[in-house]
């Protein structure tokens, strides 16, 4: 996947539909606190591939003037599901 690609694909194409509900809420979670620290769940890779993320960090972005502009996130672990795995994880959200 190119730069261009990453930046201009919106997050919740990255997520399973089943899952985007959940994924509303652990971003209005974020909205309201400004970041979190404790996600974890499954995300789909531009080749369809899933794979789990654990720890994720995401946080709300800011222009100049304050204003909300969006959201960013960072992990560093995760792997790839085994085929026959992927139907058993859910996304978890605290």
């Amino acid at each position: 996947m190119t730069w261009d690609e990453l930046v201009q694909t919106p997050s919740r194409k990255t997520a399973e539909p089943i899952n985007r509900a959940e994924r509303e809420q652990l971003l209005t979670r974020t909205r309201h606190n400004g970041y979190i620290d404790d996600y974890s769940g499954v995300r789909i890779s531009k080749t369809g591939k899933r794979f789990k993320i654990d720890q994720a960090i995401i946080w709300n972005i800011s222009d100049a003037h304050g204003r909300y502009c969006g959201q960013a996130a960072t992990f560093d672990t995760w792997q790839f599901l085994a085929v026959e795995a992927q139907s058993d994880v859910k996304t978890n959200i605290q």
